[in-house]
């Protein structure tokens, strides 16, 4: 069995590797987003939260309603985290270059987002009514390597949007 130090520096070696997607000199997350993309966007979201919530029900985590999550890399929204928070779970998202609200897309992605999406809204609809990620999120936008303001919890649970969508936990 790998240690906890093993996971946690593999898998920051391989988000380190990738962290910087950069388009004509400006990263990624800077870029202005497509509106016209949300409906593949919340599909997306969806589908990454369904993930989560299957993968977190057939692990050590299932029946534990008090548990925190990393995420790295959580791209141009935070419709998964957003998803894990309503059902109660604390999420801190982290990344280099974090988005920053655009209105025009981040109001009419969430909104679509709470149309489609079966399950709790809270998180969704208190960050609409407040205009700002972080009313319901933890957002650090530190590359991982310094990230001295990580409130001291232990996260259960690491996942990276971006790049593999890799769900790992070192428990």
């Amino acid at each position: 069995m790998k240690s906890v130090s093993h996971f946690v520096r593999s898998h920051i070696i391989s988000y380190l590797q990738n962290r910087i997607p950069v388009r004509a000199g400006v990263p990624f997350n800077y870029t202005k987003r497509d509106v016209a993309k949300i409906g593949a966007d919340v599909d997306y979201s969806i589908d990454m939260a369904n993930k989560i919530f299957s993968w977190v029900n057939r692990s050590s985590l299932a029946g534990d309603q008090n548990f925190s999550v990393l995420e790295l890399g959580p791209d141009h929204n935070f419709g998964p985290a957003l998803l894990l928070v309503s059902h109660g779970v604390k999420v801190t998202v982290a990344d280099p270059f974090l988005v920053t609200w655009d209105k025009e897309y981040h109001s009419a992605f969430y909104k679509a987002l709470a149309e489609k999406w079966a399950g709790k809204k809270s998180a969704i609809k208190a960050i609409l009514a407040e205009g700002r990620h972080e009313a319901e999120l933890t957002c650090l936008e530190a590359p991982v390597e310094s990230m001295p303001s990580v409130p001291p919890v232990i996260f259960r649970l690491f996942y990276r949007m971006r790049f593999s969508n890799t769900l790992q936990t070192p428990f």
